[in-house]
């Protein structure tokens, strides 16, 4: 386990996030298309 950076979505009802190294550049959730937040998660290495 790491601490990793991630974005997840901004939105509440929503659970979309993503890792900060496969994000797109327009920085849209992929399920709801609102805008995401920065924040660090604890997950597996990869």
């Amino acid at each position: 386990m790491e601490d990793v950076e991630v974005y997840s979505c901004s939105d509440s009802v929503c659970n979309g996030w993503m890792r900060k190294d496969f994000a797109s550049d327009d920085l849209k959730c992929p399920l709801c298309g609102h805008e995401m937040t920065m924040e660090v998660r604890e997950l597996p290495k990869i």
